[in-house]
């Protein structure tokens, strides 16, 4: 499984509002079959990312 692959997972499931953000490390681990360590390092990367291009959105006044 490769990281872009997991981000775009990552990306679909927030707009889904299935579930709080903060639950997909374990949701991760069970769909990607990924350690505890590896899905909370890669949510980490995935949110400081999501969060970086959110405000670039907003400055550029796309922000839905």
């Amino acid at each position: 499984m490769n990281k872009e692959m997991i981000f775009d997972w990552l990306y679909k499931l927030r707009a889904s509002g299935q579930i709080n953000m903060f639950g997909s490390v374990s949701l991760m681990i069970q769909t990607f079959g990924i350690d505890r360590q590896q899905a909370q390092s890669l949510f980490k990367e995935w949110s400081e990312n999501f969060s970086i291009e959110e405000a670039s959105k907003i400055e550029a006044g796309g922000a839905e």
